[in-house]
């Protein structure tokens, strides 16, 4: 018998707490032999509620952004089985060398994870990365509460 998975979904609401309240965002690409690249990635919204993050231009995840832009994210919470909650996202990355984003995207994670910065060091950090902004395609989420 196959599961109804309508019953299992997350309300917009539900969805916006997770991923707001959530500090790490399981990260994959396409490495060049069709492997997944899978990484942990701090992240922050932006207005449009979209999904950013800043890597270095020379990282493994921006070579395969470059070849191979399609991107998955999950987020995810609980322990036990009834209390698992997630979302996936599939999308497109869309990478901006603008300096001016990059610094509001390192500025929001800088808030967001209180990392101690000095202006050296972010001066430093935009000038060797690219902003990332993943544009959804499919989400599919997941709350076995509900079970």
């Amino acid at each position: 018998m196959t599961r109804d998975k309508k019953k299992y979904k997350l309300d917009d609401k539900s969805i916006n707490q997770l991923i707001y309240s959530s500090k790490i965002l399981n990260l994959a690409t396409i490495s060049k032999n069709g492997i997944p690249h899978l990484v942990p990635m701090w992240f922050v919204l932006d207005d449009q509620l979209n999904i950013n993050f800043t890597s270095y231009y020379k990282s493994q995840k921006i070579v395969n952004l470059k070849r191979d832009n399609r991107i998955v994210v999950m987020v995810e919470s609980g322990i036990k089985y009834q209390e698992l909650k997630g979302i996936t996202i599939e999308g497109i990355a869309k990478m901006d060398s603008n300096k001016e984003l990059i610094l509001q995207t390192v500025n929001s994670i800088t808030a967001k994870y209180g990392v101690n910065r000095t202006a050296s060091d972010i001066d430093n950090i935009i000038n060797k990365r690219v902003n990332v902004k993943i544009i959804p395609k499919k989400i599919t989420t997941w709350d076995l509460s509900k079970s």
